[in-house]
């Protein structure tokens, strides 16, 4: 079909992604203050 038919076939994929993201982010636990940490230090390098 080609043009703006195409936005029907991302879109759901977009939101499903979303969802997704969302779920994994809200289900995972926090990463120990040592990294926390470690991530702080090195952007503070740059």
């Amino acid at each position: 079909m080609g043009g703006s038919f195409d936005i029907y076939e991302l879109l759901p994929a977009f939101i499903c992604a979303f969802v997704a993201i969302i779920a994994v982010s809200l289900l995972t636990e926090e990463p120990d203050k040592a990294i926390v940490q470690e991530f702080y230090d090195v952007q503070k390098e740059m």
